[in-house]
């Protein structure tokens, strides 16, 4: 099993990704949480398996927008703009004033994507 924020091997990323696809609950909850990971190349995977999920990832991701982990954050607000949630630009406002650099770059891309 991979703990959150743990590094997933190719085989079981795609095996969380899978899962996720289905809309298991658990498998989301593993790949937001890789995207708090210290270690960019975890977060990146995740922040790219969540991307492909795109019919269950973005209700778990907008919760995400608050999360007390600057990077999860980060990758929620960046997701955001990719499945062009647009109910979420209030949120996002919110987070360009985050006291957090990378939260606050990824909440403009957002938004800059969602005009």
């Amino acid at each position: 099993e991979v703990a959150s924020g743990s590094y997933a091997g190719t085989d079981q990323l795609v095996a969380i990704q899978t899962l996720a696809r289905g809309g298991d609950s658990d498998a989301l909850s593993r790949l937001v949480g890789m995207m708090g990971s210290e270690d960019l190349r975890v977060r990146l995977q995740a922040r790219t398996a969540l991307a492909g999920v795109s019919r269950y990832a973005p209700p778990r991701l907008i919760d995400s927008l608050r999360s007390v982990n600057p990077h999860i954050r980060a990758g929620a607000a960046h997701l955001m703009g990719f499945f062009n949630v647009t109910s979420v630009r209030d949120e996002l406002a919110r987070l360009t004033e985050d006291n957090n650099e990378e939260v606050r770059k990824a909440a403009a891309y957002a938004l800059q994507v969602l005009h």
